[in-house]
């Protein structure tokens, strides 16, 4: 059963794979049929997602992390997040403050994010 310190623990290891681009753990927390809608509206999915930090695109060079609500409802689990990060993207200069909306669902006894939303609000 799915408990709220376990997903904050995760949602830690993401923030983690995230500013490190460690694409190896990303493959492990996303499910492979995520959809993700960005800041300016559009969609994106694993692939993508992953790509960007591969190829290092998405940069984060600093990031602090808050841990919101955390809602568990059957075998998902919903998680809001505040992120105040700063860094890079497409080689343009990104900072902000990011509210995060994800959900978790086990799979073959692994949380993978099945799909989310960010919002910049500053």
């Amino acid at each position: 059963m799915l408990n709220s310190k376990e997903i904050s623990l995760v949602e830690k290891e993401l923030l983690e794979a995230m500013k490190s681009s460690d694409v190896e753990k990303l493959d492990h927390l996303l499910h492979d049929d995520l959809i993700f809608l960005l800041p300016n509206g559009q969609t994106t999915n694993k692939k993508s997602d992953m790509e960007a930090h591969r190829s290092k695109l998405m940069i984060i060079e600093k990031a602090t992390f808050e841990q919101g609500e955390i809602s568990i409802i059957d075998d998902c689990a919903v998680s809001k997040v505040k992120l105040i990060a700063w860094g890079k993207m497409s080689g343009q200069p990104l900072s902000g403050e990011f509210h995060y909306i994800r959900v978790w669902k086990v799979f073959g006894g692994q949380l993978k994010v099945i799909g989310g939303s960010c919002v910049q609000s500053k």
